[in-house]
């Protein structure tokens, strides 16, 4: 709540809500370290600079892979960079990372047939707009997600064939309101976010 009424901008409302998701963009989600700090430094204000120490550190490690994972994703062209995937968790994402420098329409690239909660209605109207988002942008694949089911993908797929697209779904998996068990190399936050940035270089760039 304090980061929302410090830059209320910077948060996203979609369909009339708030989205959670704003972890998906690494600078942003670092602005959560100072609330943090601060709290921890109230209850227990004999480590307070303990805190603070550890706080710049890892707000210094979080800006750096947030710069280092921007360039990367920024290489694949702008033509490219579209995104769907199973549910509404990658708005962030897509406005950090996908869109072009200052892009008004930044939230065209990104869709998903599911809902900020991936446990909502879908109705076939979304997966009709979800097809026509693939067709009008010709985008040849999809990203299924690891904590959903792959059924509306895979109906997205079937319609996107019939109107001539060829669309795939992609092997590898997106990250979205999970992490990774240990040994997926996924299993921390910056890992996590780092494996996406990976996951849609690799196959965007390929497409």
């Amino acid at each position: 709540d304090l980061l929302i009424q410090e830059d209320q901008e910077a948060f996203l409302m979609i369909d009339d809500q708030l989205d959670p998701h704003f972890w998906m963009d690494i600078e942003l989600f670092s602005r959560s370290i100072t609330p943090i700090v601060k709290a921890l430094s109230e209850k227990d204000p004999t480590h307070a600079t303990l805190y603070k120490e550890r706080g710049e550190i890892l707000r210094n490690k979080m800006l750096e892979k947030d710069l280092v994972l921007f360039e990367k994703i920024q290489k694949i062209p702008p033509e490219k960079r579209y995104l769907v995937s199973s549910h509404d968790a990658f708005f962030y994402f897509a406005r950090k990372y996908l869109a072009e420098s200052k892009e008004e329409n930044w939230e065209k690239r990104f869709t998903a047939p599911e809902g900020l909660a991936p446990d909502g209605q879908m109705s076939v109207r979304d997966i009709q707009e979800v097809s026509e988002f693939l067709c009008k942008h010709q985008i040849p694949i999809v990203f299924p997600e690891t904590n959903i089911n792959r059924d509306a993908l895979k109906k997205i797929v079937a319609i996107c064939r019939e109107k001539g697209l060829h669309v795939r779904i992609a092997t590898t998996p997106l990250y979205g309101d999970t992490m990774g068990v240990k040994g997926t190399g996924a299993d921390t936050y910056l890992d996590m976010i780092e494996h996406n940035v990976h996951t849609l270089v690799d196959q965007l760039s390929k497409e």
